[in-house]
């Protein structure tokens, strides 16, 4: 967890919480080190997907969703802000390595 919002890789990730930094979303790392996921702090364009800032409390009731980066750099996933590719609005966005 974060203590405050941090950018990581150009992405501002979430940090701390309503009760302290324990309470913060996660931030995941593979265990090579590099960066996996974390929950957008602000609505963030991503390699050109508009992907949506969200947070643990929502993620864990299935309302949102971390952007996750594959271990190449390539993002892997996030819930959209805008019409993408096909895809609506709040959809979940996946795409392969």
């Amino acid at each position: 967890m974060l203590a405050h919002n941090t950018r990581l890789l150009g992405l501002n990730c979430s940090g701390g919480g309503p009760m302290g930094p324990a309470e913060g979303a996660m931030t995941y790392l593979y265990p090579s080190g590099k960066f996996q996921l974390c929950f957008l702090a602000e609505d963030l364009v991503v390699q050109g997907v508009p992907c949506g800032s969200s947070g643990f409390s929502h993620a864990v009731a299935g309302h949102d969703v971390p952007v996750e980066i594959y271990e190449s750099g390539k993002l892997k996933s996030c819930r959209l802000t805008a019409d993408f590719a096909g895809r609506h609005r709040n959809d979940h966005f996946t795409q392969t390595p």
